[in-house]
């Protein structure tokens, strides 16, 4: 979708951090190559922006805060995440966070809207 021009993506330092380190678990059987390939081509369609802001309101997993921190920064009207301790806020000030079936739901965005969007990572 992003690299179609569907949604604006749009990630931090933080948040490729997050990404490299989750796709390094073994459950999802990426090799170093792999992961270095993924995250090449996902800087190829997204944005970089840094947050100024620290947030701090998930206590259960306190990196996850990064992550809000840099949708509120974006004014991101959708975090992606499948982290479940984003997903228990559902939505944080006008942030609404959401699965990535929720995205590929036509309803979510409706007809060739582009909207502001923040990629989290899966758990």
């Amino acid at each position: 979708m992003a690299e179609a021009g569907e949604i604006r993506l749009s990630v931090s330092d933080d948040i490729l951090t997050e990404v490299e380190r989750v796709l390094q678990r073994p459950k999802f059987g990426w090799t170093r190559k792999q992961i270095d390939d993924a995250i090449r081509e996902f800087l190829t369609f997204t944005e970089h922006v840094e947050p100024k802001q620290r947030i701090d309101v998930v206590k259960d997993d306190p990196t996850d805060n990064r992550i809000l921190d840099y949708a509120i920064a974006e004014r991101s009207e959708y975090l992606i995440t499948g982290d479940k301790h984003l997903l228990k806020l559902r939505e944080y000030g006008k942030v609404k966070i959401v699965t990535p079936a929720t995205v590929c739901a036509p309803h979510c965005f409706g007809q060739a809207t582009c909207r502001r969007v923040t990629a989290a990572t899966m758990v």
